[in-house]
């Protein structure tokens, strides 16, 4: 029994791990994204044979918010599964879906931000209940 919860804290401990590594990533990414909307700033002049391919940003900034969508629906999942799913988390997902698919980022960034925190909260939630149902036991 302790070993079996030793493992499910160990996956856990692992699954957040990588979760703080990706939103790092979302986080680099969407500064260095921001830093670069501007464009080019200098007088020189680029021609066919100078230029470098650039993916546009907004390209990027989808990956980023989708990224971030695919981790929420992950959460969102755990948190169903475990019973501690809050109201209201279907259809602000289905609005930062919406806003991504119109090209909307930053209306997206904001709900995907906004769900992620209160996913990654559903799911501590159930973290403590787990590890304190005893405490909710009448004497």
């Amino acid at each position: 029994m302790v070993e079996a919860q030793y493992k499910k804290v160990q996956v856990q401990g692992e699954s957040k791990m990588r979760n703080i590594k990706i939103y790092l990533l979302v986080a680099i990414a969407t500064t260095l994204l921001t830093a670069c909307d501007g464009g080019a700033k200098t007088s020189e002049t680029v021609t066919p044979d100078t230029a470098l391919p650039v993916a546009s940003s907004s390209n990027f900034k989808a990956k980023a918010i989708e990224a971030m969508l695919q981790d929420t629906r992950e959460k969102l999942n755990i948190s169903r599964e475990r019973g501690f799913a809050w109201t209201g988390f279907t259809d602000l997902l289905t609005q930062a879906e919406q806003a991504l698919a119109q090209g909307e980022f930053e209306r997206a960034n904001d709900l995907a931000t906004l769900l992620l925190k209160q996913t990654s909260a559903a799911v501590q939630q159930a973290d403590y209940s787990d590890a304190h149902w005893l405490e909710s036991i009448p004497d």
